[in-house]
This record gives structure tokens, C-alpha cells and sequence, in this order.
């Protein structure tokens, strides 16, 4: 079984009944400036239409889901935000 924090503070505890699986000691996500992005558009639609067009700019790969394989998935983008 393997836990992930999406969390950006490390105060997470997993317990199974009195036992404690999981605690980390670090936080699972850092955030860091995109230097080249512009400021943010006043209106919402401008600034949905901004990040659609930063988040182009990334991609994403599952790897080892499942314990007894190396298999890479490429993640795709939804036609729609969730």
C-alpha cells in the first residue's frame, strides 16, 4: 500500500485501528512561481482562457500503480475542468 500526500503541510496521520501507517514528515506538494506568466486577467473567462494555456505547457505520467508493474501511463487533460 503506498500513501501520497497532496497536502502542503505535513500534519497527515493514516491509522489502521490503533496503528499508525502513515505519517509524513514533509509536506507532499511544493508551489513555485511560473517566472514567464503573465498577471492575472481581471475577468474570469480571460483568466480561465490564461490558465488553460499555462497548464498546456505541462504533462503528467502515472508510473508503477499498480506494485507489480513499471507501467507508465501518459495523463491526459479533461476537455473541462473539474
Amino acid at each position: 500500500m503506498k500513501f501520497v500526500s497532496l497536502s502542503r503541510t505535513a500534519g497527515l496521520v493514516a491509522h489502521e485501528g490503533d496503528e499508525l501507517v502513515w505519517s509524513p514528515t514533509v509536506a507532499g506538494v511544493r508551489f513555485h512561481e511560473l517566472a514567464d506568466a503573465s498577471v492575472p486577467a481581471e475577468s474570469p473567462d480571460a483568466r480561465l482562457r490564461q490558465m488553460k494555456g499555462l497548464v498546456r505547457r505541462f504533462s503528467a505520467t502515472l508510473t508503477g500503480w499498480k506494485s507489480s508493474e513499471s507501467k507508465r501511463e501518459e495523463l491526459r487533460l479533461l476537455p473541462q475542468q473539474l
